[in-house]
């Protein structure tokens, strides 16, 4: 099998969004409990909360994808980068202006800045 790093990285990292898009869609309060965040049922707040993680599904299927096909791993980096680096520039910019989260979401931080760095550092290896 080719590139195994890169098809590790990109499974587990699609496996990571998939887990967080399902717990989002189908049962967000406890999933926001987990972290010491408290929802109210209003429709407005569940839909706000659900729309990204159509998108985080969607993701995942596509660093699926690039798992399997190697033709579409390029894509399928970028869009890690893209994907956790966002997540993580964003924690990032609340920690300063906000103040320091949960300690999950802190441990959360780490692991999104670690998959965008390591999925940036392979994305040029692949040539």
């Amino acid at each position: 099998m080719k590139r195994p790093l890169t098809r590790t990285l990109l499974g587990l990292s699609g496996v990571i969004l998939f887990g967080l898009a399902v717990a989002i869609l189908f049962n967000p309060v406890d999933f926001f409990a987990s972290s010491e965040i408290e929802l109210s049922q209003s429709a407005s707040l569940m839909s706000e909360i659900k729309a990204p993680a159509g998108l985080l599904l969607v993701s995942a299927l596509i660093l699926f994808a690039g798992a399997i096909n190697t033709q579409l791993m390029p894509v399928a980096l970028w869009l890690n980068i893209l994907v956790y680096g966002s997540y993580a520039v964003g924690r990032l910019i609340s920690i300063t202006l906000d103040g320091l989260p949960d300690q999950s979401l802190l441990i959360a931080t780490a692991i999104e800045l670690a998959i965008a760095l390591l999925s940036a550092w392979v994305l040029p290896r692949l040539a």
